[in-house]
């Protein structure tokens, strides 16, 4: 079953959804709703690069016949939520022209810009987007959480924060991180706060000042597993994601974060 939403705007500032709920035959139940405010777009933003200075090329380094990319953009599309508003930002230069060429083939949006200034690059997507807010994905992490983006994408919409994070403290594994921000929040930080080299690294500078930031975090509940390390970072970590599918009972699209930490054993992050 799905839940279409057909919305009107009222006159007392409100907006009025016509639903449907489609099943397998056809409409199977219509029905109305309320909801206070505008409608809020928002989307995912998969950032990533062929010039990695531990890994260069992978992005597109293959498993099974597919790239890195492959997997880290089907673990987001399982949401149907996320199936219209995934987009992977690049950047312009010559190297990076696979990913693109990767996108066009999987009708997957790709957004180029510079390759150093990764904050503008990010922005410039969301508002190219029409994303009231976004989350930023890194392209070395296939094991990153849709249901996780999802409730992130919640915890914002109750407008009392700009930014949410599972990072402050960190309590998942490296590579399954969740960074999502207001759009015209993150422009405005963008902006006035970021010098140079933090235009670079999207986020570093809000975490040094996040007394200055209203934000929420998501702590694990059953657990910390912030010594453990699932994103593809070197030669080391690609060759044992390889190894994962070369198991005969090993499945993809079942296999969680937390199930490949108990049984697969990846690297524990050091320092």
């Amino acid at each position: 079953m799905r839940q279409l939403l057909f919305p009107c705007e009222t006159r007392i500032g409100y907006h009025l959804f016509f639903w449907v709920t489609w099943g397998i035959g056809g409409p199977s139940e219509l029905g109305w709703t309320f909801k206070c405010g505008r409608i809020m777009h928002r989307g995912v933003i998969v950032v990533c690069r062929m010039n990695s200075s531990r890994l260069p090329g992978k992005t597109m380094a293959t498993i099974e016949g597919r790239p890195l990319l492959w997997y880290v953009c089907s673990r987001l599309l399982v949401n149907d939520e996320f199936r219209d508003s995934l987009c992977v930002a690049t950047s312009q230069e010559w190297f990076d022209e696979p990913i693109a060429q990767f996108c066009r083939q999987q009708g997957i949006p790709c957004f180029r810009g510079d390759s150093k200034d990764v904050a503008g690059r990010i922005i410039a997507c969301a508002e190219s987007r029409g994303w009231d807010s976004f989350a930023r994905v890194n392209g070395d992490s296939p094991f990153v959480d849709a249901s996780l983006l999802q409730q992130a994408f919640e915890a914002l919409s109750d407008g009392n924060c700009d930014f949410v994070t599972n990072l402050a403290p960190r309590t998942y594994p490296y590579g399954v991180a969740i960074e999502v921000m207001r759009t015209p929040w993150y422009r405005d930080w963008m902006l006035n706060r970021l010098d140079a080299a933090d235009r670079e690294h999207v986020t570093r500078s809000i975490y040094r000042n996040l007394e200055s930031v209203r934000y929420r975090n998501l702590p694990r509940l059953d657990g910390d597993l912030s010594d453990w390390s699932l994103t593809i970072d070197t030669a080391k970590h690609l060759e044992w994601f390889r190894e994962l599918f070369r198991e005969p009972s090993f499945d993809w699209v079942q296999m969680d974060y937390a199930s490949v930490i108990a049984q697969r054993q990846p690297d524990r992050r050091v320092g």
